[in-house]
């Protein structure tokens, strides 16, 4: 009872084509957006690693600038 039950649903899946849609979905090489999906992951990789790099040159140029700070309190803490 439940096999006939099943396979009418199959049928019936098949004839609206809501399967073929699904597999469609869920078939990444189907799947026309997931090309769209991979080039904007893609492009979000890329930002976040010039995020960072970024994030670094500020960070090192806070640190000459600190460096420099030094230099100056030290050059002129000799002269006095």
């Amino acid at each position: 009872m439940k096999a006939m039950r099943r396979y009418r649903c199959l049928e019936k899946a098949r004839a609206t084509n809501v399967l073929t849609l699904v597999i469609r979905a869920l078939d990444p090489k189907l799947n026309p957006a997931t090309a769209e999906i991979q080039a904007l992951k893609g492009q979000v990789l890329d930002r976040d690693r010039q995020i960072l790099s970024l994030e670094r040159e500020c960070e090192q140029a806070k640190l000459r600038e600190y460096e420099e700070k030094l230099i100056v309190t030290a050059w002129y803490n000799k002269g006095s």
